[in-house]
């Protein structure tokens, strides 16, 4: 496809760089004022237990478990990534430092947590564990 070149005379050209320009620090803006965006809503993910930000989210309309994801570990290294100039640069910075374990191993949830895992191994009927039976 080829390109309309646009013949423009001086105070044109002019006017146009200064909307273009205007425009670009719009863009840069919005993205810095995501990441601020995204800091705040991993704060407030962070606020409840890890098995229940799913639902947390979902009821907020984040359906996204990746978006999820990125605001929390935004919230959680905001003193590394508060300067990044977007969340895809905040991201990138976390990335070339590597994955780091959380703080609390005990704070992550285990697969099985909300439900029995029982395979029949102990002889007692699937779906009946030791403690509790479960329907």
């Amino acid at each position: 496809m080829a390109r309309l070149r646009l013949e423009v005379n001086t105070a044109q050209y002019v006017a146009l760089v200064a909307r273009l320009g205007e425009r670009h620090a719009q863009v840069q803006q919005c993205q810095r004022d995501a990441l601020g965006y995204a800091r705040l809503a991993g704060d407030d993910l962070l606020t409840v237990h890890p098995s229940k930000r799913a639902d947390l989210a979902e009821a907020a309309g984040i359906t996204g478990r990746r978006s999820r994801f990125v605001y929390v570990q935004i919230a959680e290294n905001w003193e590394k990534v508060q300067h990044a100039a977007s969340i895809r640069e905040a991201l990138k910075i976390l990335k070339a430092e590597g994955p780091q374990a959380p703080l609390d191993l005990r704070d992550v949830p285990l697969p099985f947590d909300d439900h029995c895992v029982n395979d029949n191994h102990l002889g007692l009927p699937i779906g009946q564990c030791a403690e509790k039976t479960w329907p």
